[in-house]
């Protein structure tokens, strides 16, 4: 008898294992949450000091748009970002998964995830406490858009036996469009193909053409993210703008706004468009309002952290009080549809040019598993060595040289444990990206 209830629990415990470790494909993992939370950017001294109420800067630019007080950034983070501060912040290290649980498809697939119910967000005051709780490959190039005699082929031997046409796939769905710059010329912003309802990838443009267009018609809806840590050091991440009703929001990783877990709000935030060696040709755009999801927030770098590692920041006008979108341009964000896609990232890796300029990198994504038991499943583009200093910066779909216009399908969030494949990954936006597009909307 005992040796038969022995027998029993033993093969109730293997199954539970098996059970455990089963892979349940993308579309079945874990619920992450919708849920968010928000702060006033923190402002700081120079001496790391906090301060509970900064001074306005005073704007006299004959071509400033707008300039009532709520529009106007502060003095001291102004002041705080000197040249040299600028030249000396260090890459914000990119996080990275454990060496057992990180593996890799063969081959670019489809695939949807759950999404949670919780619907809590909340916004803090400036003290940053929130309210709410293998071998080479060839899919992908590094080219600087800055070079005109580098030259980008997207390779992927793997496309003839790849399909995005999986009846299982939720549709892609548009949350926004590209907007073109105040002063373009009309007809600049092409989409360049059409979003598959589908899921599959977008067809039109796949971005070989950036290296041969000017920096500054080409890149400027991209930029660089400066901020200082809770450690006193300054740090360096990429973003980029997309369309808002505030015509002042920039897409990021979330760590590059929430030193999870749990350890705080990033302060004197500040992005610079198409920043490259310490000029700043459209202005200084400093943080109004940040917001990620809980999970990251909660989790950190781990499987639900990482599915969640994405942040959108309301900034204030220039120093010429100048809206962001309105000087240079704003993406388009997709969510759900397909795993694989052709992308084209951008980003400031602190391993190239020690970040000092803006790099991209084409390829088509593939998909990427992270844990040993639970499975997350994430974008990754085999081949890009992007390092520290490029989290955040955009995974674009559709890409249009001449505009240099996209959709954002994701943001690079981490890179492999030392000694595996080169890679990066980046979360997949699923139906959560609403609410939490919807509520920095509103922020």
């Amino acid at each position: 008898m005992i040796l038969g209830s022995t027998l029993a629990l033993s093969l109730s415990v293997l199954s539970l294992e098996a059970s455990a470790a089963e892979d349940t494909g993308p579309g079945r993992q874990p619920t992450l949450s919708p849920s968010s939370s928000a702060t006033r950017a923190p402002v700081v001294a120079q001496d790391g000091s906090r301060i509970p109420h900064p001074q306005k800067l005073t704007v006299s630019s004959a071509d400033a748009p707008v300039n009532d007080a709520n529009s106007r950034g502060y003095k001291e983070v102004y002041d705080y970002w000197t040249p040299q501060r600028l030249a000396n912040a260090k890459p914000a290290p990119m996080p990275t998964p454990s060496e057992a649980s990180d593996k890799s498809s063969t081959s670019p697939t489809s695939g949807t995830q759950s999404n949670g119910t919780s619907q809590s967000s909340g916004v803090s005051d400036q003290s940053g406490n929130a309210s709410a709780s293998k071998g080479k490959s060839q899919t992908s190039k590094l080219i600087d858009p800055r070079r005109k005699s580098q030259t980008s082929k997207l390779i992927d031997p793997r496309r003839k036996s790849q399909s995005d046409s999986l009846k299982s796939i939720k549709p892609a769905r548009v949350l926004s469009k590209p907007i073109a710059p105040a002063n373009a010329p009309q007809g600049t912003v092409k989409n360049g193909g059409t979003v598959q309802q589908g899921g599959s990838s977008v067809q039109g443009n796949v971005a070989p053409a950036a290296s041969s267009k000017p920096a500054t018609g080409a890149t400027r809806t991209n930029g660089k993210v400066f901020f200082r840590k809770s450690d006193g050091n300054d740090y360096m991440c990429s973003g980029s703008v997309v369309g808002s009703k505030s015509h002042n929001t920039v897409i990021t990783a979330g760590h590059c706004v929430y030193e999870g877990p749990n350890k705080g709000w990033h302060s004197n935030w500040v992005f610079i468009p198409d920043y490259n060696h310490g000029s700043r040709p459209y202005g200084t755009f400093q943080a109004r309002i940040m917001r990620t999801y809980n999970d990251w927030i909660q989790n950190g770098p781990s499987g639900k952290g990482f599915n969640s590692d994405v942040a959108f920041v309301n900034t204030f006008n220039n120093e010429k009080g100048q809206k962001l979108t309105d000087t240079v341009g704003g993406h388009g964000i997709v969510t759900g549809g397909s795993y694989g896609f052709d992308a084209t990232v951008y980003g400031y890796p602190g391993n190239i040019d020690n970040g000092e300029s803006m790099q991209v990198c084409t390829g088509r994504t593939g998909t990427r598993t992270i844990g040993l038991f639970t499975r997350w499943y994430f974008h990754n583009i085999e081949g890009c060595n992007f390092g520290g200093g490029a989290s955040g910066g955009p995974w674009l779909q559709d890409h249009d040289s001449a505009s240099g216009l996209g959709y954002v399908r994701s943001v690079t969030s981490f890179k492999p444990a030392k000694g595996a494949p080169v890679y990066i990954g980046g979360s997949y936006f699923d139906n959560r990206m609403g609410s939490l597009y919807e509520k920095a909307n509103n922020d």
